[in-house]
């Protein structure tokens, strides 16, 4: 395990846990520590304009509960193979992130895991329309960040979040938040 996993690995919640008790949906994510051109670096979807939800959207591989997933992990391994073609047996669980509620109403676990360097991404067109690979170096500044509400209409009704932003491609919203919530957990020694 190199050093920054073995960081995360400390300051990061149980992996492994069970779903909150929530009257919510659940739902879980994987975010995805990748090594891209010799560094490490997160790996997003980019959501389909064909979508009927999240159209265009920047997101990590993931999607709601199904009726076998006993675990947030589980879901979100399943979720990564269904999505992007990675198994769950290239990917090493580090931790997780606290939940959250998506504009959705989805009660949102987000693992994170690294994926192993010989991990092909197969992506499902339906599902996916590219990845977008974003070195942790660029993410980690914090004046690459700024603070505001969506662009999308509705998003009004929301409050601000995280924006990270490279050309046309704009992160925001909850995966907004829960990268915001890494790169602290990155930057800082103390436990989530």
């Amino acid at each position: 395990m190199n050093d920054l996993d073995a960081r995360l690995a400390a300051r990061l919640l149980d992996a492994h846990a069970p779903w909150q008790k929530t009257t919510l949906r659940k739902a879980a994510v994987l975010c995805p520590i990748v090594r891209h051109e010799g560094e490490d670096a997160l790996l997003f979807v980019v959501r389909p304009q064909s979508m009927r939800k999240h159209a265009g959207q920047i997101a990590f591989p993931g999607g709601a509960a199904d009726d076998g997933d006993d675990t947030p992990s589980s879901c979100a391994l399943r979720e990564t193979f269904e999505e992007i073609g990675v198994d769950a047996s290239l990917v090493t669980l580090l931790g997780s992130l606290p939940s959250a509620t998506s504009s959705s109403n989805y009660r949102v676990h987000c693992i994170v895991g690294r994926v192993r360097e010989d991990a092909a991404i197969r992506i499902d067109p339906i599902e996916v329309a590219r990845t977008w690979i974003v070195p942790l170096r660029e993410m980690l500044p914090r004046d690459r960040w700024t603070e505001r509400r969506g662009d999308s209409p509705g998003a009004e009704r929301f409050p601000p979040s995280p924006h990270f932003a490279i050309g046309d491609d704009v992160l925001w919203g909850l995966t907004g938040r829960f990268t915001a919530a890494l790169l602290d957990a990155i930057r800082d020694d103390r436990a989530l």
